[in-house]
């Protein structure tokens, strides 16, 4: 039996990092893609604008984008290697609102979207309601995900956008 002792891989290319094994054995992934955004520590209210309308969740601060893959002007994240990619996101919304969906949707980079949703029906009156969603992608180069919400009432505050109440992360799996 033979041992490989290795220290850093790279890629051909550039030699940029792919993987680092530091002397306790651990492994990282550099330049795996990996995102966590929000709306940013300000937090305040952001309506969909009527019945049962997709309102993009517009986070625009990124806390974690390691390969800059998510845009924080068109609220999106564009896919730089085909693999399997996991997202979840989670939303705070008003107890005026009876139905709320939350919303990852895939847009394929030749065209057409998909999307899975939740929907939380409000179980008492009065009560504000944190919903999320998770689910995994198999995903081409040039694909993009981004986070929609949707109520069934229209109201004027619908969902609150402070970091820890409304954010949404993805990352590749492999």
């Amino acid at each position: 039996m033979s041992t490989l002792k290795v220290g850093t891989i790279q890629d051909h290319a550039n030699g940029n990092n792919a993987l680092v094994i530091d002397s306790g054995g651990r492994v990282t992934q550099p330049t795996k893609p990996v995102f966590r955004v929000s709306y940013g520590t300000s937090g305040g209210w952001v309506s969909a604008g009527g019945n049962n309308v997709n309102k993009i969740l517009e986070f625009n601060t990124a806390s974690v984008n390691v390969g800059g893959h998510w845009s924080t002007s068109t609220h999106d994240f564009t896919v730089p290697v085909a693999g399997t990619y996991f997202f979840y996101a989670q939303a705070y919304f008003n107890s005026n609102n009876d139905n709320r969906e939350l919303r990852i949707q895939r847009t394929f980079a030749g065209g057409g979207t998909d999307y899975v949703h939740t929907i939380i029906n409000a179980m008492e009156a009065g009560r504000d309601q944190s919903v999320t969603i998770s689910d995994i992608y198999t995903l081409a180069v040039g694909d993009k995900v981004d986070f929609y919400f949707r109520v069934a009432s229209s109201g004027t505050n619908d969902v609150y956008t402070r970091d820890d109440y409304t954010w949404g992360m993805g990352y590749l799996i492999g």
